[in-house]
Parts: C-alpha cells; structure tokens; sequence
C-alpha cells in the first residue's frame, strides 16, 4: 500500500506515516541504526546530550549502510509522498 498519514497527538504540527517500511526492513534499519555511534553533544536549547547520529546530511551519506537500507523506501515511498504533500516536485531530503 502507498503511504497514509495520520495526525500526530502533539501540540505541534506532526504527522506519524505508518508503514513507511515494511517489518522487515524497519528491523534492518534499527539494527544498523543502534550500532552506529550517537553523539553526546550538548543540545542547543537544552543543553542535555543529543543522542544524535546522522546518516544523511546535505546529499551526503555519512554512514553508508544505514542510508542504503534507507534508500528505496526514501526514493520510491517517501519523497513522492512528500513531493504531493507539499506540492513541490523538487523536493529532496536534507538529513536523516
């Protein structure tokens, strides 16, 4: 099935996109996630530890296999659901 949103419960403007990847592949791509490095960098509001860790940045890819597991999803369901989302044809992901 194609991509569905549903609104997100938070006082922010949200949405969650349910089945984005199948079991699977969001397995897959925990798996990669949780073994890369997360950064402990203070947060600029907060102050507190990020936890970050980007895989994608600028049209770079920072950490390889993470961005392949992420990539057809990203390239077939993902941007052309955002492209129609936001009427722009030339949408492209900044950072993941």
């Amino acid at each position: 099935g194609g991509v569905v949103e549903r609104r997100a419960r938070l006082r922010v403007a949200a949405f969650h996109l349910p089945r984005l990847l199948e079991p699977e592949a969001a397995r897959r791509v925990y798996t990669l996630a949780a073994a890369q490095p997360f950064s402990e960098d203070p947060d600029t509001v907060d102050r507190r530890p990020t936890w970050e860790c980007f895989i994608f940045d600028r049209g770079d890819a920072l950490r390889e296999a993470p961005c392949r597991a992420i990539e057809a999803p990203v390239r077939e369901r993902l941007l052309p659901y955002l492209r129609q989302r936001f009427g722009c044809k030339s949408l492209e992901l900044a950072q993941a």
